[in-house]
């Protein structure tokens, strides 16, 4: 596409200089200005102007011009061979993809039991971490999901909210209380939210992974790691409660602080 515009441009360009030259070449060029200031018989004669007519055309800048194009027109062929060639000698020497899936493959092949070995050695590596890490979390007694452990999972579980809602309250403003800001009451609470959901997923992950290596049968491969999913389903259970406990705080306490706006919202339900 691009040659077929390159020579339709020269082809153009050539109908334009012969039709010039057609056109012009006959065309009597200006008069030029002659004085002639001789001196006749010794008596000194008054300048005289003489239209002298020439049919000489200067083409010399469109001969440049033509020269010009013609230049241009041979390096840009030159640099298009050039990286043509260029590429294919690259693709020649370095662009050899059968030649490449070939030696992985032999590598992968003759290295296959190191592979084998380190992904094995990798996944192992990942389940203990991550059990490790559940293990510790059952044994702490800071998370959430051990506040009220005095009670059991069922009590704790059937406690109404508004017996426990103040008391989970002071222990947020306990726990999350800021020295900047020691009387901010809704921060404390942001916070708490923001722990309570990040445990509710870890216990979640754990489970699922306590879950799977129970069913593999694969403890014996974690001598010093509790399987135990029922203290996880436990733990889960528990700050399932307490948000719920904490929601119900939540909107205790909007109606409580709003009750003007809807007794005035109800006023005007009842006039319409």
């Amino acid at each position: 596409m691009i040659a077929s515009y390159k020579q339709l441009f020269f082809f153009a360009l050539s109908a334009f200089l012969a039709t010039y030259k057609e056109t012009y070449a006959d065309t009597p060029a200006p008069s030029k200005v002659i004085y002639d200031n001789t001196v006749n018989n010794g008596i000194a004669v008054y300048p005289t102007i003489s239209p002298v007519q020439t049919n000489e055309v200067n083409f010399q800048s469109i001969i440049n011009l033509n020269v010009i194009i013609e230049q241009v027109h041979n390096i840009y062929t030159t640099v298009t061979t050039n990286i043509t060639q260029t590429v294919q000698q690259w693709q020649q020497q370095w662009w050899h993809p059968h030649e490449y899936y070939q030696q992985s493959t032999n590598v992968l092949h003759a290295y296959r039991h190191y592979i084998i070995a380190a992904t094995a050695a990798a996944l192992y590596g990942t389940c203990y971490y991550k059990l490790y890490a559940g293990q510790r979390y059952l044994a702490s007694t800071t998370s959430w999901s051990t506040w009220q452990n005095r009670y059991s999972t069922d009590t704790f579980c059937a406690f109404e909210p508004e017996k426990l809602a103040p008391n989970l309250i002071h222990d947020i403003q306990m726990e999350y209380a800021t020295q900047a800001n020691p009387t901010d009451f809704i921060t404390p609470m942001v916070h708490f939210l923001t722990a309570l959901h990040a445990e509710l997923a870890t216990c979640t992950q754990l489970l699922t992974w306590h879950t799977w290596i129970s069913r593999l049968r694969l403890c014996r491969l974690f001598p010093c790691i509790n399987c135990n999913p029922d203290a996880l389903k436990d733990r889960i259970a528990r700050l399932h409660r307490i948000k719920k406990i904490f929601l119900h705080w939540v909107a205790t306490y909007n109606i409580e602080h709003n009750k003007k706006d809807l007794s005035i919202a109800s006023m005007k339900n009842n006039l319409i």
